[in-house]
C-alpha cells in the first residue's frame, strides 16, 4: 500500500511501504543500473520512498539553476546539506558530475550518498543516480508559472542501512516528516541565496 500527504510547507509525500567511505559508496554506481531496470522505472520503490516536493521562488529560472547548479555551495545556505564534495567534474552541463553529500535529519541521524547527474537540460531539468546509504534516482524539474519559479524534485530511493530498512514499514510518515523539514530549510536557503543573485545583477 501506498499513502499520500501535503505537508504545511506544501511537499507532497508519497510513501511506498513493505517492507564508508567516498570510494565504497561510488564502487556501487556499477551494479546500480540493474537494480533500476529490474524495478522498473515511474513507479514506487519496492521497499522504499517516493518523495515529491514543489519549492517556488520569485525569479527567473536562469537565476534558481545558477544556485543549484553549483551543487559544492549547497552547505551554505541549505541547513540540512552539512556536507557537498565535487569528486568529479561533469561536462559542461554538468552531465557526469558526482557529488558526495552528506544530509542532517533533524532528529539528528545523517545519510551519506552520492548523487550522479546522467542528464540534464540546463534550466529546465536533472537526472541523476543516488548510490550510498540511499539508492535509487533524483529528478528536478523547473518551470516558469508566471509569477516566479516552481521546481519539482522527486526522490525515489530505498535505504541501504539495516535499521532504517527494518522500521521502513512502521515509521514511513516520520521518514517523510523528516525529509519535509530537510526540504523546507532548503527552500527557505534557496530564497535567501537567490537575494545574493538578485544583488549581483544590479
Amino acid at each position: 500500500m501506498r499513502a499520500a500527504h501535503l505537508d504545511d510547507v506544501g511537499h507532497l509525500h508519497t510513501i511506498g511501504g513493505g517492507g564508508r567511505r567516498r570510494r565504497a559508496i561510488w564502487s556501487r554506481i556499477r551494479a546500480w543500473p540493474g537494480i533500476a531496470r529490474r524495478r522498473g522505472e515511474g513507479r514506487a520503490v519496492i521497499d522504499g520512498f517516493r518523495f515529491t516536493s514543489r519549492w517556488r521562488a520569485d525569479a527567473t529560472a536562469a537565476q534558481v539553476w545558477r544556485v543549484l547548479s553549483d551543487a559544492a555551495t549547497w552547505p551554505r545556505w541549505w541547513p540540512g546539506v552539512v556536507g557537498a564534495t565535487v569528486v568529479r567534474a561533469g561536462d559542461g552541463d554538468h552531465v557526469g558530475e558526482r557529488t558526495l553529500l552528506t544530509v542532517r535529519a533533524p532528529t539528528g541521524y545523517r545519510l551519506r550518498f552520492g548523487v550522479e547527474l546522467t542528464e540534464v537540460t540546463p534550466g529546465v531539468l536533472a537526472r541523476a543516480r543516488v548510490v550510498g546509504d540511499l539508492v535509487g534516482s533524483g529528478v528536478w524539474s523547473l518551470r516558469d508559472d508566471g509569477a516566479g519559479v516552481v521546481m519539482e524534485t522527486v526522490w525515489q530511493v530505498h535505504p541501504r542501512r539495516r535499521w532504517m530498512r527494518l522500521v521502513a514499514p512502521l515509521a514511513g510518515r516520520w521518514f517523510a516528516r523528516a525529509h519535509a523539514a530537510v526540504m523546507a530549510s532548503g527552500q527557505r536557503g534557496l530564497r535567501s541565496a537567490l537575494a545574493g543573485v538578485h544583488s549581483e545583477c544590479r
